[in-house]
């Protein structure tokens, strides 16, 4: 297991100069492999090569639309990295 190593002795140490150490407690993700069948990452990577696919037929049609289907691509990402985060808290 993980040791608290030199942590009780800088709370004796600041307790003597006044401090209050406070404990907040950290959300864990779960145990065992639950952590790996999160959805999300499948989505992620879907919305990931969609984008790809979706810029290179842009590219030989219309290169101006590029720009628009990797930033939806990025906003999508971006909810999607969200969605991995909660699913592990």
């Amino acid at each position: 297991g993980w040791s608290d190593g030199p942590l009780p002795q800088l709370e004796r140490v600041l307790r003597r100069r006044g401090l209050r150490c406070v404990y907040v407690s950290l959300p864990m993700p779960p145990c065992g492999v639950t952590w790996c069948a999160n959805p999300f990452v499948l989505l992620l990577a879907v919305v990931l090569w969609l984008t790809i696919v979706a810029a290179e037929r842009l590219a030989a049609t219309h290169p101006a639309l590029i720009v628009v289907a990797v930033a939806v691509g990025s906003l999508l990402a971006r909810l999607c990295v969200a969605g991995v985060v909660r699913f592990s808290v």
